[in-house]
Protein backbone atom coordinates (compact mmCIF):
# COMPACT_ATOMS: atom_id res chain seq x y z
CA UNK A 1 0.00 0.00 0.00
CA UNK A 2 1.53 3.15 -1.06
CA UNK A 3 0.29 6.72 0.93
CA UNK A 4 -3.45 8.20 1.28
CA UNK A 5 -6.31 6.21 0.37
CA UNK A 6 -7.78 8.43 -2.60
CA UNK A 7 -11.67 8.72 -3.29
CA UNK A 8 -13.02 7.75 -6.57
CA UNK A 9 -16.27 8.36 -7.78
CA UNK A 10 -16.16 4.30 -9.29
CA UNK A 11 -14.22 1.45 -8.81
CA UNK A 12 -13.97 -1.37 -11.69
CA UNK A 13 -12.33 -4.41 -10.59
CA UNK A 14 -12.05 -8.10 -11.51
CA UNK A 15 -11.55 -7.77 -15.05
CA UNK A 16 -9.39 -8.29 -18.06
CA UNK A 17 -8.64 -4.71 -19.09
CA UNK A 18 -7.00 -4.11 -22.84
CA UNK A 19 -5.59 -0.64 -22.11
CA UNK A 20 -4.34 -0.29 -25.50
CA UNK A 21 -1.49 1.69 -24.21
CA UNK A 22 1.68 2.19 -25.81
CA UNK A 23 2.54 -1.67 -25.11
CA UNK A 24 -0.70 -2.98 -25.03
CA UNK A 25 -1.02 -3.79 -21.15
CA UNK A 26 -3.16 -5.86 -19.84
CA UNK A 27 -4.70 -4.71 -16.11
CA UNK A 28 -7.88 -5.88 -13.70
CA UNK A 29 -9.05 -3.08 -11.98
CA UNK A 30 -9.57 1.06 -13.15
CA UNK A 31 -10.69 3.94 -10.75
CA UNK A 32 -12.44 6.58 -12.50
CA UNK A 33 -12.88 10.40 -10.50
CA UNK A 34 -14.90 13.32 -12.04
CA UNK A 35 -15.21 11.66 -15.34
CA UNK A 36 -12.03 10.30 -16.08
CA UNK A 37 -9.35 7.83 -16.04
CA UNK A 38 -7.59 8.22 -12.50
CA UNK A 39 -5.64 4.76 -12.16
CA UNK A 40 -5.61 1.32 -13.76
CA UNK A 41 -3.35 -1.89 -12.62
CA UNK A 42 -3.76 -4.81 -10.68
CA UNK A 43 -7.22 -5.25 -8.52
CA UNK A 44 -4.78 -5.51 -5.54
CA UNK A 45 -3.22 -2.23 -6.22
CA UNK A 46 -6.69 -0.13 -7.03
CA UNK A 47 -8.86 -1.68 -3.94
CA UNK A 48 -6.16 -0.61 -1.40
CA UNK A 49 -5.54 2.79 -2.81
CA UNK A 50 -8.59 4.06 -3.96
CA UNK A 51 -12.27 4.11 -2.48
CA UNK A 52 -15.36 4.92 -3.63
CA UNK A 53 -18.99 4.31 -2.84
CA UNK A 54 -19.32 2.66 -6.35
CA UNK A 55 -17.17 -0.17 -6.64
CA UNK A 56 -18.42 -2.55 -10.06
CA UNK A 57 -17.44 -6.17 -9.62
CA UNK A 58 -16.66 -6.81 -13.09
CA UNK A 59 -16.65 -10.87 -12.50
CA UNK A 60 -14.22 -11.19 -15.59
CA UNK A 61 -15.60 -9.43 -18.05
CA UNK A 62 -13.81 -7.69 -20.44
CA UNK A 63 -12.88 -4.05 -20.97
CA UNK A 64 -11.61 -1.91 -24.15
CA UNK A 65 -11.08 1.22 -24.67
CA UNK A 66 -14.95 2.66 -25.78
CA UNK A 67 -15.64 1.83 -29.29
CA UNK A 68 -14.89 4.78 -31.76
CA UNK A 69 -17.42 4.08 -35.49
CA UNK A 70 -14.35 6.44 -37.30
CA UNK A 71 -16.98 6.72 -40.34
CA UNK A 72 -20.75 6.10 -39.92
CA UNK A 73 -23.45 8.43 -40.80
CA UNK A 74 -25.63 8.69 -36.94
CA UNK A 75 -27.95 11.58 -38.73
CA UNK A 76 -28.70 10.10 -41.66
CA UNK A 77 -29.48 6.42 -39.23
CA UNK A 78 -31.56 8.52 -36.73
CA UNK A 79 -33.83 9.88 -39.93
CA UNK A 80 -34.21 6.78 -41.04
CA UNK A 81 -35.54 5.41 -37.67
CA UNK A 82 -38.70 7.46 -38.77
CA UNK A 83 -38.72 5.65 -42.41
CA UNK A 84 -39.60 2.04 -44.01
CA UNK A 85 -37.28 -0.45 -43.87
CA UNK A 86 -36.15 -2.20 -46.80
CA UNK A 87 -32.97 -3.97 -45.68
CA UNK A 88 -32.70 -7.77 -46.68
CA UNK A 89 -35.43 -7.83 -48.58
CA UNK A 90 -34.75 -10.37 -51.38
CA UNK A 91 -36.99 -9.33 -54.38
CA UNK A 92 -37.98 -6.00 -55.93
CA UNK A 93 -41.83 -7.54 -55.26
CA UNK A 94 -40.80 -7.91 -51.54
CA UNK A 95 -40.11 -3.92 -51.35
CA UNK A 96 -43.56 -3.18 -53.56
CA UNK A 97 -45.37 -5.55 -50.12
CA UNK A 98 -43.51 -3.58 -47.66
CA UNK A 99 -44.49 0.20 -49.05
CA UNK A 100 -48.19 -1.04 -48.98
CA UNK A 101 -48.03 -2.29 -45.46
CA UNK A 102 -46.41 0.68 -44.40
CA UNK A 103 -48.68 3.00 -46.37
CA UNK A 104 -51.88 1.28 -44.66
CA UNK A 105 -50.73 1.88 -41.77
CA UNK A 106 -49.65 5.34 -41.93
CA UNK A 107 -52.55 6.72 -44.29
CA UNK A 108 -52.11 10.19 -43.25
CA UNK A 109 -48.35 10.80 -44.66
CA UNK A 110 -47.68 13.15 -47.50
CA UNK A 111 -44.63 11.35 -48.52
CA UNK A 112 -43.06 7.82 -48.44
CA UNK A 113 -39.40 7.52 -48.05
CA UNK A 114 -37.41 4.41 -47.82
CA UNK A 115 -34.12 3.12 -47.36
CA UNK A 116 -31.76 0.17 -47.74
CA UNK A 117 -33.37 -2.14 -50.75
CA UNK A 118 -30.21 -3.94 -52.68
CA UNK A 119 -30.39 -5.14 -56.00
CA UNK A 120 -27.81 -7.45 -55.27
CA UNK A 121 -29.96 -9.40 -53.24
CA UNK A 122 -32.53 -10.50 -56.03
CA UNK A 123 -32.91 -12.90 -59.12
CA UNK A 124 -32.59 -11.37 -61.44
CA UNK A 125 -30.01 -8.46 -59.68
CA UNK A 126 -31.33 -5.65 -61.73
CA UNK A 127 -31.97 -1.77 -60.61
CA UNK A 128 -35.66 -1.10 -60.07
CA UNK A 129 -37.72 1.18 -62.34
CA UNK A 130 -40.91 3.53 -61.20
CA UNK A 131 -43.44 1.35 -62.87
CA UNK A 132 -44.80 -0.65 -59.81
CA UNK A 133 -44.19 2.60 -57.68
CA UNK A 134 -46.65 4.29 -60.27
CA UNK A 135 -48.93 1.69 -60.04
CA UNK A 136 -49.74 1.27 -56.52
CA UNK A 137 -48.65 5.02 -55.35
CA UNK A 138 -49.89 7.64 -58.09
CA UNK A 139 -50.77 10.45 -56.26
CA UNK A 140 -48.53 10.31 -52.74
CA UNK A 141 -44.42 10.67 -53.72
CA UNK A 142 -42.23 8.03 -52.95
CA UNK A 143 -38.45 7.84 -52.29
CA UNK A 144 -36.17 4.91 -52.07
CA UNK A 145 -32.67 4.90 -51.41
CA UNK A 146 -30.61 2.10 -52.20
CA UNK A 147 -28.11 0.53 -49.11
CA UNK A 148 -25.02 2.58 -50.27
CA UNK A 149 -27.35 5.87 -50.07
CA UNK A 150 -25.85 6.41 -53.73
CA UNK A 151 -28.51 5.36 -56.05
CA UNK A 152 -32.42 5.72 -55.69
CA UNK A 153 -35.92 4.92 -57.35
CA UNK A 154 -38.89 7.74 -57.45
CA UNK A 155 -41.90 7.33 -58.66
CA UNK A 156 -43.55 9.67 -60.95
CA UNK A 157 -45.35 11.82 -57.76
CA UNK A 158 -41.86 12.69 -56.40
CA UNK A 159 -40.25 13.18 -59.77
CA UNK A 160 -42.90 15.93 -60.27
CA UNK A 161 -42.47 17.33 -57.09
CA UNK A 162 -38.74 17.95 -57.59
CA UNK A 163 -39.85 19.32 -61.10
CA UNK A 164 -37.60 16.41 -62.84
CA UNK A 165 -38.40 15.64 -66.62
CA UNK A 166 -36.20 13.54 -69.35
CA UNK A 167 -34.83 16.57 -70.03
CA UNK A 168 -33.14 17.58 -66.47
CA UNK A 169 -29.74 17.19 -65.85
CA UNK A 170 -27.84 17.68 -62.53
CA UNK A 171 -24.11 18.12 -62.25
CA UNK A 172 -22.17 14.75 -60.35
CA UNK A 173 -25.46 12.74 -60.96
CA UNK A 174 -27.90 10.72 -63.36
CA UNK A 175 -31.53 10.29 -64.41
CA UNK A 176 -31.57 7.44 -66.02
CA UNK A 177 -34.28 7.26 -68.78
CA UNK A 178 -36.24 4.25 -70.17
CA UNK A 179 -36.12 3.21 -73.58
CA UNK A 180 -38.53 4.82 -74.81
CA UNK A 181 -36.85 8.19 -73.91
CA UNK A 182 -38.44 8.46 -70.54
CA UNK A 183 -37.28 8.77 -66.59
CA UNK A 184 -37.43 5.31 -65.70
CA UNK A 185 -37.31 6.88 -62.22
CA UNK A 186 -33.86 5.87 -61.13
CA UNK A 187 -31.62 8.20 -59.78
CA UNK A 188 -27.71 8.06 -59.29
CA UNK A 189 -25.72 10.18 -56.68
CA UNK A 190 -26.61 14.01 -56.96
CA UNK A 191 -30.03 13.35 -58.60
CA UNK A 192 -30.67 11.71 -55.33
CA UNK A 193 -30.13 14.90 -53.05
CA UNK A 194 -31.98 16.94 -55.36
CA UNK A 195 -34.89 14.99 -55.29
CA UNK A 196 -34.74 14.56 -51.09
CA UNK A 197 -34.30 18.25 -50.63
CA UNK A 198 -38.01 19.03 -52.53
CA UNK A 199 -39.47 16.61 -49.22
CA UNK A 200 -41.17 17.29 -47.00
CA UNK A 201 -38.54 18.54 -43.61
CA UNK A 202 -38.30 16.67 -40.66
CA UNK A 203 -39.69 18.58 -37.34
CA UNK A 204 -37.03 19.53 -35.38
CA UNK A 205 -38.69 17.68 -32.23
CA UNK A 206 -39.03 14.55 -33.95
CA UNK A 207 -35.52 14.18 -35.08
CA UNK A 208 -34.42 14.97 -31.48
CA UNK A 209 -36.43 11.95 -30.34
CA UNK A 210 -34.92 9.94 -33.16
CA UNK A 211 -31.55 10.87 -32.37
CA UNK A 212 -31.77 10.01 -28.90
CA UNK A 213 -33.28 6.71 -30.24
CA UNK A 214 -30.44 6.63 -32.65
CA UNK A 215 -28.00 7.12 -29.77
CA UNK A 216 -29.30 4.63 -27.31
CA UNK A 217 -28.64 1.90 -30.18
CA UNK A 218 -25.09 3.77 -30.48
CA UNK A 219 -24.45 2.62 -26.64
CA UNK A 220 -26.25 -0.84 -26.45
CA UNK A 221 -23.40 -1.87 -29.22
CA UNK A 222 -20.87 -0.32 -27.10
CA UNK A 223 -19.94 2.62 -29.39
CA UNK A 224 -18.80 5.86 -27.25
CA UNK A 225 -17.23 7.93 -30.22
CA UNK A 226 -18.38 8.03 -33.91
CA UNK A 227 -17.31 10.28 -36.97
CA UNK A 228 -20.54 11.37 -38.61
CA UNK A 229 -19.22 11.50 -42.55
CA UNK A 230 -21.85 14.09 -43.90
CA UNK A 231 -23.04 16.64 -41.40
CA UNK A 232 -24.98 19.97 -42.24
CA UNK A 233 -25.13 23.46 -40.45
CA UNK A 234 -28.55 22.75 -39.07
CA UNK A 235 -27.31 19.41 -38.22
CA UNK A 236 -25.15 21.01 -35.84
CA UNK A 237 -27.53 23.11 -34.34
CA UNK A 238 -29.64 19.72 -33.02
CA UNK A 239 -27.22 18.42 -31.98
CA UNK A 240 -25.85 21.44 -29.70
CA UNK A 241 -29.30 21.89 -28.56
CA UNK A 242 -28.63 18.26 -27.35
CA UNK A 243 -25.62 19.09 -25.62
CA UNK A 244 -27.11 21.66 -23.75
CA UNK A 245 -30.13 19.97 -22.77
CA UNK A 246 -27.18 17.21 -20.96
CA UNK A 247 -29.22 14.36 -23.38
CA UNK A 248 -26.36 14.12 -26.11
CA UNK A 249 -23.95 11.30 -24.23
CA UNK A 250 -22.34 10.17 -27.30
CA UNK A 251 -19.19 11.92 -28.91
CA UNK A 252 -19.39 13.04 -32.29
CA UNK A 253 -16.59 14.11 -34.81
CA UNK A 254 -17.91 15.86 -37.84
CA UNK A 255 -17.45 16.11 -41.01
CA UNK A 256 -19.06 19.19 -42.10
CA UNK A 257 -19.94 18.90 -46.08
CA UNK A 258 -17.70 21.41 -48.12
CA UNK A 259 -19.96 23.63 -49.79
CA UNK A 260 -18.96 27.21 -50.39
CA UNK A 261 -21.12 28.24 -47.29
CA UNK A 262 -20.21 26.02 -44.67
CA UNK A 263 -16.63 26.95 -45.93
CA UNK A 264 -16.97 30.93 -45.28
CA UNK A 265 -18.97 29.93 -42.41
CA UNK A 266 -16.49 28.10 -40.07
CA UNK A 267 -13.25 30.14 -41.94
CA UNK A 268 -15.09 32.86 -40.26
CA UNK A 269 -15.96 31.15 -36.75
CA UNK A 270 -12.98 29.04 -36.90
CA UNK A 271 -13.22 25.20 -35.21
CA UNK A 272 -15.86 23.77 -32.98
CA UNK A 273 -14.84 21.47 -30.19
CA UNK A 274 -16.80 20.85 -27.03
CA UNK A 275 -16.97 17.58 -24.92
CA UNK A 276 -19.29 16.09 -27.07
CA UNK A 277 -19.26 17.65 -30.51
CA UNK A 278 -15.79 18.09 -32.67
CA UNK A 279 -16.32 20.20 -35.78
CA UNK A 280 -13.15 21.03 -37.56
CA UNK A 281 -13.43 18.76 -40.71
CA UNK A 282 -14.63 18.72 -44.36
CA UNK A 283 -16.10 16.32 -46.12
CA UNK A 284 -15.76 16.07 -50.07
CA UNK A 285 -17.29 13.18 -52.58
CA UNK A 286 -15.15 12.65 -55.50
CA UNK A 287 -17.36 9.89 -56.69
CA UNK A 288 -20.33 7.55 -55.63
CA UNK A 289 -20.48 3.49 -54.88
CA UNK A 290 -19.85 0.48 -56.28
CA UNK A 291 -22.62 -0.92 -55.92
CA UNK A 292 -24.79 1.19 -58.09
CA UNK A 293 -21.60 1.77 -60.30
CA UNK A 294 -21.26 5.22 -59.59
CA UNK A 295 -17.77 4.27 -58.30
CA UNK A 296 -15.15 6.00 -60.65
CA UNK A 297 -12.75 4.31 -62.27
CA UNK A 298 -9.49 4.35 -64.70
CA UNK A 299 -11.24 1.38 -66.70
CA UNK A 300 -14.92 0.77 -67.85
CA UNK A 301 -16.64 -2.02 -65.72
CA UNK A 302 -16.06 -5.45 -66.18
CA UNK A 303 -19.71 -6.09 -65.97
CA UNK A 304 -20.96 -2.87 -67.64
CA UNK A 305 -18.10 -1.59 -70.32
CA UNK A 306 -20.49 1.34 -70.81
CA UNK A 307 -19.81 3.40 -67.96
CA UNK A 308 -17.12 3.88 -65.27
CA UNK A 309 -18.10 5.55 -63.11
CA UNK A 310 -19.05 9.35 -62.04
CA UNK A 311 -16.43 11.91 -61.10
CA UNK A 312 -18.44 14.05 -58.74
CA UNK A 313 -15.87 17.10 -58.13
CA UNK A 314 -14.40 19.19 -61.06
CA UNK A 315 -10.59 19.29 -60.44
CA UNK A 316 -10.17 23.15 -60.04
CA UNK A 317 -12.69 24.08 -57.60
CA UNK A 318 -11.74 21.27 -55.98
CA UNK A 319 -8.06 21.98 -55.37
CA UNK A 320 -8.65 25.70 -55.13
CA UNK A 321 -11.02 24.93 -52.30
CA UNK A 322 -8.23 22.33 -50.73
CA UNK A 323 -5.86 25.48 -50.86
CA UNK A 324 -8.27 27.97 -48.84
CA UNK A 325 -9.12 24.86 -46.14
CA UNK A 326 -5.36 24.32 -46.25
CA UNK A 327 -4.77 28.45 -45.19
CA UNK A 328 -7.04 28.01 -42.74
CA UNK A 329 -5.80 24.37 -40.51
CA UNK A 330 -8.73 22.67 -41.10
CA UNK A 331 -8.85 18.80 -41.77
CA UNK A 332 -10.27 17.30 -45.00
CA UNK A 333 -11.81 14.08 -45.56
CA UNK A 334 -12.82 12.82 -49.25
CA UNK A 335 -15.09 9.72 -50.40
CA UNK A 336 -13.29 7.89 -52.38
CA UNK A 337 -14.20 4.61 -53.75
CA UNK A 338 -13.02 3.88 -57.36
CA UNK A 339 -9.04 3.38 -58.39
CA UNK A 340 -9.74 6.85 -60.64
CA UNK A 341 -11.45 8.80 -57.63
CA UNK A 342 -8.29 7.81 -55.02
CA UNK A 343 -5.53 8.41 -56.96
CA UNK A 344 -7.49 12.08 -58.47
CA UNK A 345 -8.24 12.74 -54.50
CA UNK A 346 -4.18 11.73 -53.94
CA UNK A 347 -2.89 13.88 -56.38
CA UNK A 348 -5.05 16.75 -55.76
CA UNK A 349 -3.91 16.64 -51.79
CA UNK A 350 -0.63 16.39 -53.13
CA UNK A 351 -0.66 19.57 -54.46
CA UNK A 352 -1.35 21.64 -51.42
CA UNK A 353 0.34 19.59 -48.92
CA UNK A 354 3.58 19.58 -47.72
CA UNK A 355 5.17 16.05 -47.07
CA UNK A 356 5.17 14.69 -43.93
CA UNK A 357 2.45 17.27 -42.67
CA UNK A 358 0.78 16.69 -39.21
CA UNK A 359 -3.18 17.77 -40.82
CA UNK A 360 -4.12 14.04 -41.07
CA UNK A 361 -6.09 14.77 -44.04
CA UNK A 362 -8.11 11.34 -44.74
CA UNK A 363 -9.31 9.44 -47.68
CA UNK A 364 -12.66 7.82 -46.82
CA UNK A 365 -12.92 4.58 -47.72
CA UNK A 366 -10.05 4.07 -49.87
CA UNK A 367 -11.68 1.02 -51.33
CA UNK A 368 -9.88 0.29 -54.87
CA UNK A 369 -6.07 1.61 -55.56
CA UNK A 370 -3.96 1.46 -58.13
CA UNK A 371 -0.59 0.39 -56.63
CA UNK A 372 1.01 3.26 -58.26
CA UNK A 373 -0.94 5.45 -55.89
CA UNK A 374 0.23 3.94 -52.98
CA UNK A 375 2.90 6.00 -51.75
CA UNK A 376 1.69 8.92 -51.73
CA UNK A 377 -0.39 8.51 -48.34
CA UNK A 378 2.82 7.65 -46.59
CA UNK A 379 4.58 10.23 -48.05
CA UNK A 380 1.83 12.85 -47.14
CA UNK A 381 0.91 11.50 -43.82
CA UNK A 382 -3.13 10.64 -45.31
CA UNK A 383 -5.11 8.57 -42.96
CA UNK A 384 -7.45 5.49 -44.62
CA UNK A 385 -10.35 5.54 -43.04
CA UNK A 386 -11.59 2.22 -43.71
CA UNK A 387 -14.79 0.09 -43.31
CA UNK A 388 -13.92 -3.72 -43.22
CA UNK A 389 -17.27 -5.05 -43.12
CA UNK A 390 -17.96 -3.32 -46.58
CA UNK A 391 -14.92 -6.21 -47.94
CA UNK A 392 -17.50 -9.30 -46.79
CA UNK A 393 -20.66 -7.61 -47.91
CA UNK A 394 -19.46 -6.95 -51.62
CA UNK A 395 -17.65 -10.25 -51.88
CA UNK A 396 -20.35 -12.10 -54.06
CA UNK A 397 -20.45 -9.84 -56.45
CA UNK A 398 -17.30 -7.34 -56.76
CA UNK A 399 -15.19 -9.74 -59.17
CA UNK A 400 -18.24 -9.16 -61.57
CA UNK A 401 -17.60 -5.33 -61.15
CA UNK A 402 -14.13 -5.07 -61.43
CA UNK A 403 -12.23 -7.98 -62.47
CA UNK A 404 -8.82 -8.54 -62.09
CA UNK A 405 -8.88 -5.11 -60.23
CA UNK A 406 -10.39 -6.81 -57.08
CA UNK A 407 -6.62 -7.55 -56.51
CA UNK A 408 -6.26 -3.75 -55.36
CA UNK A 409 -9.56 -3.69 -53.75
CA UNK A 410 -10.20 -3.83 -49.53
CA UNK A 411 -6.66 -3.71 -48.89
CA UNK A 412 -6.40 -3.13 -45.11
CA UNK A 413 -3.20 -4.43 -44.87
CA UNK A 414 -1.44 -2.89 -47.78
CA UNK A 415 -2.75 0.42 -46.11
CA UNK A 416 -1.91 -0.48 -42.93
CA UNK A 417 1.90 -0.62 -43.66
CA UNK A 418 1.55 2.18 -46.34
CA UNK A 419 -0.13 4.79 -43.68
CA UNK A 420 1.38 3.19 -40.37
CA UNK A 421 -2.37 3.12 -39.10
CA UNK A 422 -5.91 2.80 -40.18
CA UNK A 423 -9.13 3.77 -39.09
CA UNK A 424 -12.29 1.86 -39.56
CA UNK A 425 -15.61 2.14 -39.05
CA UNK A 426 -18.57 0.53 -40.62
CA UNK A 427 -20.69 3.18 -42.45
CA UNK A 428 -23.86 2.40 -40.98
CA UNK A 429 -26.58 2.46 -42.01
CA UNK A 430 -24.97 1.18 -45.31
CA UNK A 431 -23.91 -1.81 -42.76
CA UNK A 432 -24.87 -2.91 -39.45
CA UNK A 433 -24.49 -0.63 -36.80
CA UNK A 434 -22.75 -3.08 -34.48
CA UNK A 435 -18.86 -2.46 -34.27
CA UNK A 436 -17.96 -5.77 -33.92
CA UNK A 437 -19.13 -7.37 -36.86
CA UNK A 438 -16.55 -4.87 -38.65
CA UNK A 439 -13.62 -6.49 -36.09
CA UNK A 440 -14.74 -10.06 -37.51
CA UNK A 441 -14.56 -8.93 -40.44
CA UNK A 442 -10.99 -7.41 -40.69
CA UNK A 443 -9.31 -10.12 -38.59
CA UNK A 444 -11.35 -13.23 -40.25
CA UNK A 445 -12.44 -11.92 -44.21
CA UNK A 446 -15.35 -13.49 -43.53
CA UNK A 447 -19.18 -13.28 -43.19
CA UNK A 448 -21.38 -14.48 -39.98
CA UNK A 449 -21.95 -17.54 -41.61
CA UNK A 450 -18.36 -18.87 -41.69
CA UNK A 451 -17.88 -17.91 -45.69
CA UNK A 452 -15.54 -18.32 -47.57
CA UNK A 453 -13.80 -21.19 -45.55
CA UNK A 454 -10.45 -19.44 -46.04
CA UNK A 455 -11.48 -16.00 -45.92
CA UNK A 456 -11.73 -13.67 -48.61
CA UNK A 457 -8.19 -12.26 -49.87
CA UNK A 458 -6.99 -13.26 -46.04
CA UNK A 459 -3.77 -11.84 -46.66
CA UNK A 460 -5.14 -8.66 -46.33
CA UNK A 461 -6.93 -9.07 -42.95
CA UNK A 462 -5.54 -7.40 -40.07
CA UNK A 463 -4.36 -8.59 -36.99
CA UNK A 464 -7.02 -8.80 -33.75
CA UNK A 465 -4.61 -5.59 -31.88
CA UNK A 466 -4.53 -3.52 -35.37
CA UNK A 467 -8.36 -4.56 -35.71
CA UNK A 468 -8.91 -3.31 -32.02
CA UNK A 469 -6.66 -0.33 -32.18
CA UNK A 470 -8.21 1.20 -35.75
CA UNK A 471 -11.46 1.71 -33.77
CA UNK A 472 -10.48 2.88 -30.39
CA UNK A 473 -6.60 4.52 -30.45
CA UNK A 474 -6.10 5.09 -34.26
CA UNK A 475 -9.88 6.46 -34.82
CA UNK A 476 -9.22 8.75 -32.14
CA UNK A 477 -6.11 9.66 -33.96
CA UNK A 478 -8.10 10.50 -37.13
CA UNK A 479 -10.10 13.00 -35.42
CA UNK A 480 -7.00 14.67 -33.14
CA UNK A 481 -8.79 13.39 -30.18
CA UNK A 482 -6.01 10.80 -29.35
CA UNK A 483 -5.00 12.56 -26.15
CA UNK A 484 -8.44 12.51 -24.68
CA UNK A 485 -9.44 8.79 -25.47
CA UNK A 486 -8.93 5.78 -27.58
CA UNK A 487 -7.10 4.39 -24.75
CA UNK A 488 -7.36 3.41 -21.46
CA UNK A 489 -4.82 5.73 -19.24
CA UNK A 490 -4.73 7.99 -16.14
CA UNK A 491 -5.97 11.42 -17.70
CA UNK A 492 -7.87 10.03 -20.33
CA UNK A 493 -11.95 10.28 -20.11
CA UNK A 494 -13.10 6.96 -19.27
CA UNK A 495 -14.87 5.90 -21.91
CA UNK A 496 -15.62 1.93 -21.72
CA UNK A 497 -17.11 -0.32 -23.83
CA UNK A 498 -17.90 -4.27 -21.37
CA UNK A 499 -17.85 -7.22 -23.10
CA UNK A 500 -18.32 -10.96 -22.30
CA UNK A 501 -15.93 -12.17 -25.14
CA UNK A 502 -12.21 -11.83 -25.41
CA UNK A 503 -11.66 -10.04 -28.68
CA UNK A 504 -8.22 -11.19 -28.60
CA UNK A 505 -8.08 -14.41 -27.15
CA UNK A 506 -11.38 -15.98 -28.31
CA UNK A 507 -12.39 -17.89 -31.12
CA UNK A 508 -12.94 -15.23 -33.58
CA UNK A 509 -16.00 -16.73 -34.39
CA UNK A 510 -17.50 -15.85 -31.08
CA UNK A 511 -16.57 -11.89 -31.81
CA UNK A 512 -19.66 -10.88 -33.75
CA UNK A 513 -21.93 -12.74 -31.18
CA UNK A 514 -19.71 -11.22 -28.17
CA UNK A 515 -22.60 -9.11 -25.81
CA UNK A 516 -22.42 -5.57 -24.46
CA UNK A 517 -22.69 -5.62 -20.53
CA UNK A 518 -21.77 -2.26 -20.70
CA UNK A 519 -20.85 1.09 -22.09
CA UNK A 520 -19.57 3.71 -20.02
CA UNK A 521 -19.30 7.55 -21.77
CA UNK A 522 -17.15 10.24 -19.14
CA UNK A 523 -17.51 7.69 -16.40
CA UNK A 524 -20.87 7.03 -16.58
CA UNK A 525 -22.83 3.97 -17.08
CA UNK A 526 -24.82 4.91 -20.09
CA UNK A 527 -25.87 1.39 -20.99
CA UNK A 528 -25.96 -1.58 -18.34
CA UNK A 529 -27.22 -5.22 -19.55
CA UNK A 530 -25.53 -7.36 -16.58
CA UNK A 531 -23.24 -5.45 -14.21
CA UNK A 532 -24.14 -5.20 -10.92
Amino acid sequence: MSGKIKQADSILHNGTIYTVDAHFSVQQAVAITNGSISAVGSNQYILQNYQSANIVNLRGAYVYPGFNDAHCHLLRYARQLGEVQLFGLTSWQAVVQQLQQYHRQNPHLAAIIGRGWDQNLWNPAVMPDKTDLDTFFPDIPVLLTRIDLHAAVANSAALQLAGITHETTIDGGIVHLNQQGQTSGLLIDNAVYFVEQHFPPILPQQFEQLLLAAQHNCHAVGLTSLTDALVMQPDLKVLFTLQNKELLKIKINALILGTDENLAYYFESGKQKTPYVNAGSFKFFADGALGSRGAWLLEPYTDEPATGGLQLLPETDFVNKLKAIYQHGFQVATHAIGDAANRFVLEAYRKVLPTKNALRWRLEHAQILHPKDLPIIGQYNIIPSVQPIHATSDMYWVKNRLGNRINHAYNYKTLLHTAGLVASGSDFPVEPINPLLGFYAAVSRKDVSGFPENGFRAHEALTRIQALKSMTIWAAYASFEEQEKGSIEPGKMADLTILDTDLLLHNIENAPKAKVLGTMVNGRMVYNAGLD
